[in-house]
């Protein structure tokens, strides 16, 4: 069977007549006429009583004519798959960020990708980890970038960073003046806390806070980096804190020291897992790997930037 001699029977099925049909086609009646004759010889049963220049379907051809819609839905359906992954490779990308990535990462990572994909459009979700998770489970988001979830079935995940956390310190801060900040020094000292989430925990300092002999005091407590170092330019007090925002409240007053023992926490590139990973996706990947190959974080002692082809 030929496309061509199926797209004749359809026209003439819907049209009712051979003349309507070949009008349809852009072709003549007796083309119209041919193609259907060799399309029943080749399927070897009549689809149409030939009646004084008149078809009518017989009731095989009206169950051939059933299926055929089948087919061509599917057909329809296909084509618009095609449209779907070219868009994701030329078109549109959906981004889920964690705000402490928002600020100071993701912006000359976009003028980057940008510069290679003008013609792109991008949409910027800024969510906490849990929604980020919800995005990615949902498959309504292409690339995400956050800290690590506790459990993450559907998801697919890449190293973006090993963080080594910083101590923020404010504005005129007496520590300022010592190169690097130990527990000793931050021992009673008013302190901006991060407290847990529901998809993530920061064990590293609850667990150094409990090995203190004379923990810091809890002034502030906040779910957000951002709020932290917010609050520590404001003199609130001092913070451990993610490094990708320390570049930006730098600006702002902010004292950046390195922190030891370090406080590591993993930070991941993140795909649905039963969603197309487009080009775009896969590029914007690349081109952030790249960026802290090229701009490594402030104080790190190593970052793993494997760039996944």
């Amino acid at each position: 069977m030929k496309m061509r001699q199926l797209e004749a029977f359809h026209a003439v099925m819907v049209c009712g007549t051979l003349t309507r049909a070949a009008e349809s086609l852009y072709t003549s009646q007796p083309s119209i006429s041919r193609m259907l004759t060799d399309l029943e010889y080749e399927i070897g049963f009549p689809l149409f009583e030939r009646q004084k220049g008149r078809v009518r379907p017989t009731p095989e051809g009206v169950a051939f004519f059933e299926e055929l819609k089948l087919v061509i839905e599917s057909i329809g359906g296909l084509s618009e798959f095609a449209k779907k992954i070219k868009n994701q490779r030329t078109g549109h990308i959906d981004i889920s960020v964690t705000p402490a990535l928002s600020l100071s990462f993701l912006p000359p990572i976009l003028a980057e990708f940008r510069k290679k994909y003008p013609d792109s459009v991008t949409t910027i979700s800024v969510r906490d980890p849990g929604h980020i998770y919800s995005q990615l489970r949902n498959g309504t988001t292409d690339i995400a970038f956050s800290n690590g979830f506790i459990e993450l079935p559907n998801v697919a995940m890449e190293i973006l960073a090993e963080a080594q956390f910083v101590c923020a310190l404010p504005p005129g801060h007496p520590l300022e003046t010592k190169d690097a900040i130990t527990p000793e020094d931050i021992s009673g000292e008013d302190f901006i806390m991060l407290i847990p989430e529901k998809e993530y925990s920061w064990a590293g300092h609850d667990n150094l806070l409990k090995k203190m002999k004379e923990p810091p005091k809890s002034v502030c407590y906040t779910q957000r980096s951002m709020i932290a170092y917010a609050m520590v330019a404001q003199g609130l007090g001092l913070s451990i804190l993610e490094p990708f925002s320390a570049a930006h409240w730098e600006k702002s007053g902010v004292v950046i020291k390195p922190f030891f023992p370090e406080l590591v926490y993993n930070f991941y590139i993140f795909f649905p897992r039963d969603k197309i990973r487009s080009m775009l996706a896969r590029s914007l990947s690349n081109i952030a790997l790249e960026y802290l190959r090229a701009n490594p974080l402030p104080f790190q002692n190593s970052i793993q930037c494997d760039i996944k082809q």
